[in-house]
């Protein structure tokens, strides 16, 4: 499929906007839930690894963001093989976090079903645009 260069960039302005929504998202939803008294009645180290995680997938997901931003041009023209590896990189990281939400989190764990396939929509669109970011042609000069 062939996304002029800037349509693919409006795309991945777009993704790295979603996912600075899914940090502000993903940092909230333990107060959302009401989580906060059952992160309390867990283990110290239990606790501090999952807000480690937390911590760390967000602030991950942040940097792509900016990255994505900030050289939204750059990774469109592919002027770069960094930039190719960078937006293959993110795109495998969206595709599997997908797989995980679709294979791996139990439907159970989420106390509104829907949200769990609108996250795992999110996900394989992310990694579709980044995909056809690494993987397109990029932008003819």
């Amino acid at each position: 499929m062939n996304i002029p260069g800037s349509s693919l960039v409006v795309l991945l302005r777009a993704v790295a906007v979603i996912q600075i929504a899914l940090v502000a998202v993903n940092l909230s939803l333990v107060h959302v839930f009401g989580l906060n008294d059952l992160l309390t009645r867990w283990p110290a180290a239990v606790r501090e690894l999952f807000v480690v995680h937390l911590l760390c997938i967000s602030l991950m997901v942040l940097t792509i963001s900016v990255v994505t931003l900030r050289f939204v041009r750059e990774i469109t023209n592919q002027a770069h093989a960094i930039c190719r590896w960078f937006a293959g990189a993110a795109a495998l990281f969206w595709l599997l976090r997908g797989w995980l939400q679709l294979f791996y989190s139990l439907s159970t764990q989420w106390p509104i079903n829907e949200l769990h396939w609108v996250f795992m929509a999110i996900d394989g669109s992310l990694a579709l645009v980044y995909g056809l970011a690494a993987w397109g042609r990029g932008e003819s000069n």
